[in-house]
């Protein structure tokens, strides 16, 4: 039976976060989880739909939440959809085809109202949701041992820190190399035909060590038309506009666009300087410009950002011990995007 969506669910603004406390429930944003807070603006299942931003990031959360204003959330009638069955329909909407922002990708909810569903029985969708229900279950274990795993190796760096003497050492001094990154023209469309260069944007380092892949990606015309631009497997990328602070890591050869640093570095500390990073994030956040909408770190000022680090052989020492975590983390993250992959098309059969 069709259905406009405004008769399966109530579309609501999410608020602003920044006067919350630290807690235990999520704020979500247009890239995902951001932080957790101390107070939920809906406890159940809702499905999350981008307002502003990367308009397909449609996200099914469950239990008590907090979205900025980016995001809307929404109260779903479960005696006509399952929650879990709208996100699966709303999920495979070019949600961007819809967009009706010039500077920044937005939607409204007048037009998001006007969307039209096939929806089939109860039943039907029961069966459909339960088929793909151990795909998602596999998912959410690996991001658990995940999750788990970054928080040991981030304690045990606090406590290897502690036996040594420390200095403290500039990004430019650690890195290689500092690469700002670039967004080549959208005017031409053979720089993003049949891309096959990972092109990095904020929201596809949300919530991850290692970013194993983006939602955009260049052409080879367009990667080489900014040669300069390329930064190779294993390096440190940081969100230095709008988001700053975001730290992960890269696990293959890519390019980013400018909101985003790159710090190439050796191989052998890579991973003492990921952590150290980790713990400077809001330090990252108040360095950003004030008093502009947006918040802005030049490439001077992070490179200059210095890191309370011990002799590059302590660092290389810890490295290897941690090593084996990571590349666990690494191979749970790989395991995610093939699980994923082969869930979206078992989703097109289904559907």
């Amino acid at each position: 039976m069709k259905y406009k969506l405004s008769e399966l669910a109530q579309i609501k603004y999410g608020k602003d976060h920044k006067k919350l406390e630290n807690g235990n429930i999520p704020v979500y944003g247009t890239g995902g989880l951001m932080r957790k807070v101390n107070n939920f603006l809906y406890s159940g299942e809702s499905v999350l739909i981008p307002r502003k931003g990367s308009l397909n990031n449609v996200m099914f959360v469950t239990g008590k939440f907090w979205t900025v204003d980016t995001m809307f959330w929404t109260k779903i009638n479960s005696k006509k959809v399952l929650p879990k069955y709208l996100y699966y329909c709303l999920s495979r909407i070019n949600l961007s085809a819809l967009n009706v922002g010039s500077a920044v990708p937005s939607l409204t909810i007048k037009i998001l109202n006007e969307i039209r569903l096939d929806i089939p029985s109860l039943s039907k969708q029961k069966e459909i949701v339960k088929k793909l229900a151990p795909f998602e279950r596999k998912i959410r274990l690996n991001n658990q041992i995940n999750a788990n795993l970054f928080e040991l190796t981030k304690n045990y760096w606090e406590l290897f820190k502690s036996n040594y003497k420390t200095k403290y050492l500039s990004i430019s001094e650690l890195a290689n190399k500092v690469v700002t990154g670039k967004t080549p023209s959208k005017k031409k469309k053979e720089y993003y035909e049949n891309g096959n260069v990972p092109f990095i944007k904020i929201p596809d380092m949300h919530g991850r060590v290692f970013v194993t892949d983006s939602t955009e990606h260049l052409s080879t015309v367009g990667a080489n038309s900014q040669k300069s631009k390329f930064i190779p497997k294993g390096s440190i990328i940081v969100s230095c506009i709008g988001t700053p602070g975001l730290v992960a890591m890269t696990s293959k050869r890519c390019q980013t666009n400018q909101q985003i640093n790159s710090i190439i570095i050796d191989s052998k500390i890579v991973y003492a300087v990921f952590l150290e990073l980790q713990n400077l994030r809001k330090y990252i956040i108040n360095l950003g410009s004030g008093g502009t909408t947006i918040s802005n770190l030049n490439k001077s000022d992070f490179q200059n950002i210095k890191l309370s680090v011990p002799s590059i052989d302590k660092m290389c020492m810890f490295d290897v011990e941690v090593q084996p975590i990571f590349q666990q983390i690494l191979s749970n993250e790989l395991e995610n995007k093939n699980l994923d992959r082969i869930k979206n098309e078992l989703l097109m059969k289904l559907f």
